[in-house]
């Protein structure tokens, strides 16, 4: 990401951080006018919007979406199309005169129920067709079906909230990596800035030497002192690459090489607003709700079922030596099933749902235990953080001071070159105390904020 980014949005800033944030701009080296800085809102906000885990868990939202609408069909009435055909012994056909007409004409039948018969004639076929639209459903379950939704319900709403937790798991992991390369950055702009201090004095030292006013030794112990400078700089940028690299692929962005991080990082202060309830508490609390539903509908196992079906259509029958007949066929139906014995819904399915609400419950508890510890360590950490920093701070302005006296001592009055090295190694380590409480402070303020 080279383009210029939104910087995020604080709540006011006290003096002492602000004071904070200059020391560890002035000592890192860092141009806070630079066009290409990565702010951690915008990187969060873009690995939630190309996350494939958070796509995972809508598509498991939208799946259980729609087995509640499932469950929800099943009470609703069905409608089916029943057509076939019947090929049996069939009525016999008894030619009869009918009133009126010429004798011997037969001029209507007469179509017998079957009778028994030692003859061929009692296995002629008669052929019955029958088409019929039918429509049943259950008119009550005595509360089975309500419970299956209610508990679908639930789960729907546990999956739903899981997509706030793969969020959170989400933006946890690139603040984490954010911090990580936000350090590397600062000590590598620090060595930084120690190299060219250090090759300066050399470049002073070969221009004292031709004219004798300092020693060889002075230029050796300065050369020295640049190359030991130079194996902290290889480190720093190979952390600093190496850090850029994981926070690249956490938060699916690509970052330039000289993209740098924003240091209002380091002028946070501690959230106002109560933290909501935890998300997998959220998620638990859903879970248990749907077993505990279907523990009732498993309760009910033994209830009856109130059916009803209507049935409308026509038959048609084909006997030999008959003209063909059809009539309308309808029927309505109205029953109530018992359900007695179910081996596959027996209590061991009960109790398996049990204990399952039973460690969902324990899990739900463990989980609330562990978030109030952490956030209490967090706020305790902010606390030891400010004042660590503040200490820091002042350590590594006096360091700093020190080394420019020492360095400036040195130059004016002569003396050994060692005290100038020392004074500048104490300000290096001054300045990595600085940059870890910097860190440190960062880290448990981002455990405390609430994630949108």
């Amino acid at each position: 990401m080279t383009s210029r980014k939104t910087r995020m949005k604080h709540l006011p800033k006290s003096l002492l951080f602000r004071a904070i944030a200059c020391a560890v701009v002035v000592s890192s080296g860092v141009d806070t006018a630079r066009a290409d800085v990565v702010t951690l809102r915008a990187l969060e906000q873009h690995a939630l919007e190309t996350s494939v885990a958070v796509e995972g868990r809508v598509a498991r939202v939208e799946s259980a979406e729609a087995r509640v609408a499932a469950v929800r069909a099943e009470v609703m009435p069905r409608l089916s199309l029943d057509a076939g055909s019947t090929i049996m012994p069939g009525g016999r056909v008894t030619p009869v005169d009918c009133p009126g007409s010429a004798p011997g004409s037969h001029g209507c039948t007469v179509i017998s129920a079957p009778q028994l018969s030692t003859g061929i004639g009692a296995f002629a076929p008669s052929f019955r067709l029958t088409a019929a639209l039918r429509l049943d459903g259950v008119v009550y379950d005595f509360g089975r079906t309500r419970a299956r939704l209610r508990a679908a319900r639930a789960e729907a709403d546990a999956t739903s909230t899981e997509v706030t937790l793969e969020r959170e798991s989400t933006v946890r992991a690139v603040r984490a990596a954010y911090l990580e390369w936000f350090g590397a950055f600062l000590r590598r702009r620090f060595v930084d800035e120690a190299l060219a201090v250090a090759e300066q004095r050399v470049a002073d030292l070969d221009s004292a030497l031709e004219v004798g006013a300092r020693p060889a030794s002075d230029r050796d112990a300065a050369r020295i002192e640049v190359v030991r400078v130079r194996v902290e700089l290889a480190r720093a940028r190979a952390a600093e690459s190496d850090a850029r690299l994981v926070l690249a692929r956490t938060s699916h962005a690509e970052l330039a090489e000289d993209d740098e991080p924003d240091l209002e990082l380091t002028t946070m202060v501690a959230p106002i607003l109560p933290r909501p309830a935890s998300t997998a508490v959220v998620v638990m609390e859903h879970r248990r709700e749907a077993i505990d539903e279907a523990v009732r509908a498993h309760q009910l196992r033994h209830a009856p079922f109130l059916t009803a079906g209507l049935r409308f259509g026509v038959t048609s029958t084909l006997v030999a030596g008959a003209p063909a007949s059809a009539f309308p066929a309808y029927s309505i139906d109205v029953g109530l099933t018992v359900p007695l014995w179910d081996p596959r819904t027996g209590d061991p399915v009960l109790a398996d749902a049990r204990a399952q609400a039973a460690a969902l419950t324990a899990a739900s508890e463990a989980t609330l235990e562990t978030t109030s510890l952490l956030d209490e360590r967090a706020r305790l950490a902010v606390q030891a953080a400010e004042t660590e920093l503040e200490l820091t701070t002042q350590l590594e302005q006096m360091s700093r001071d020190a080394a420019a006296s020492a360095e400036e001592h040195w130059r004016i009055a002569g003396g050994s070159i060692e005290a100038v090295m020392n004074a500048r190694e104490r300000e290096r380590r001054a300045h990595e105390e600085t940059v870890r409480a910097s860190l440190g402070r960062a880290r448990a303020l981002l455990a405390l904020q609430p994630i949108d």
